[in-house]
């Protein structure tokens, strides 16, 4: 029995995009219905909700659990008494 003959070379990438000076950078051309309609978007846009500025912090964050706590001489006393 022969050996079937190798499978064909992969088929190439994608082609590489267009370079800086190939690319359309012009704006589009709007007509002015539609420039009106991109108006009113961005408008209805910028209307929409502030977030209200907060003069004062409140901050509720606690432990979980209360422990009382421990001064530097109290925490140091297991140390020395050794």
């Amino acid at each position: 029995m022969p050996i079937p003959p190798p499978p064909p070379p992969p088929p190439g990438g994608p082609p590489p995009p267009p370079t800086f000076s190939q690319a359309n950078t012009s704006p589009p051309k709007l007509s002015r219905d539609e420039a009106k309609g991109r108006g009113a978007l961005l408008s209805d846009i910028c209307k929409g909700t502030k977030l209200r500025k907060v003069a004062v912090v409140n901050d509720r964050s606690e432990p979980s659990c209360k422990q009382p706590e421990l001064s530097f001489k109290s925490s140091c006393r297991h140390f020395i008494s050794q």
